[in-house]
């Protein structure tokens, strides 16, 4: 089963069994200006943007893989966009929209790697990210059923610094998880597309599944409520078994590029 591993989600079963999970991307239209250094864009709006279908974010992504044997370095890209087709819950049949990503990596000893995941969000009133499940191709998906909402806040709306968010989870497969995320501050980042303000934004997460496998996430990712996630720096540790069995770390940044978001 896969499982998030960060905003941007990593996942490998190629490699000694890696698995973990995609993310959030989604992005937000921007309201007035302001001002700000000379070729930094300011941030516009805290509230997170409605996403819509067809909304799509371009990633360079580098890091370094560790099996045991010492750090393997890799280099790739990933691509996310949401999908016109919705999803339905089967836990609170609500109608979710589809962020599907897809990595394609380069790792020495390994070759090329491409690995799909799709996260199933909605949006609350304010703006709130509040996911559903997830899941990839040949994978079943997985729901949520605690909370008995039937999903957790992934990211909170309007961004602010010393907002946070936790949650308990509990999948219907049996899988357990905990979320925690905090807004720190604010930040000028840059990207290939430019610098731009953005929100820090500091989360763990960490997940048991029935069969002992498990996985821990911490992430720091920068992200602008008018256009999305901009920039993510992400350490993973994952094992598929119980004792730790077939334990492997991963660290990597991802970095926008390109995006579809007017902004």
């Amino acid at each position: 089963m896969t499982r998030r591993a960060s905003f941007l989600g990593v996942a490998s079963t190629a490699v000694s069994g890696f698995v973990s999970l995609c993310i959030l991307l989604a992005a937000c239209g921007g309201g007035g200006g302001g001002g700000g250094t000379p070729g930094q864009v300011p941030l516009k709006t805290a509230v997170i943007r409605t996403m819509v279908p067809g909304d799509s974010w371009q990633f360079s992504v580098s890091g370094t893989i560790d099996e045991g044997t010492g750090p393997i370095g890799f280099t790739g890209t990933a691509s996310a966009e949401i999908l016109s087709s919705p999803v339905i819950s089967p836990i609170t049949s609500d109608s979710c929209r589809d962020q599907y990503t897809v990595m394609n990596l380069n790792i020495p000893g390994v070759g090329p790697l491409s690995i799909d995941s799709h996260v199933y969000l909605r949006q609350d009133a304010t703006g709130s990210i509040l996911e559903y499940g997830e899941g990839a191709s040949g994978i079943a998906n997985i729901w949520v059923v605690s909370p008995a909402s039937g999903y957790y806040v992934n990211l909170p709306s309007p961004m602010a610094a010393g907002s946070s968010s936790a949650s308990s989870i509990t999948y219907d497969d049996g899988t357990t998880a905990t979320y925690s995320l905090q807004v720190t501050g604010t930040d000028n980042v840059s990207t290939g597309m430019g610098i731009y303000e953005s929100y820090e934004v500091h989360y763990n997460y960490d997940y048991t599944e029935p069969s002992g496998a498990g996985g821990s996430t911490m992430s720091t990712m920068w992200y602008v409520p008018g256009l999305g996630m901009i920039k993510e720096d992400a350490y993973v540790a994952s094992w598929d078994g119980p004792g730790m069995q077939g334990y492997i770390q991963l660290h990597f940044t991802a970095t926008l590029t390109g995006t579809s978001v007017s902004y």
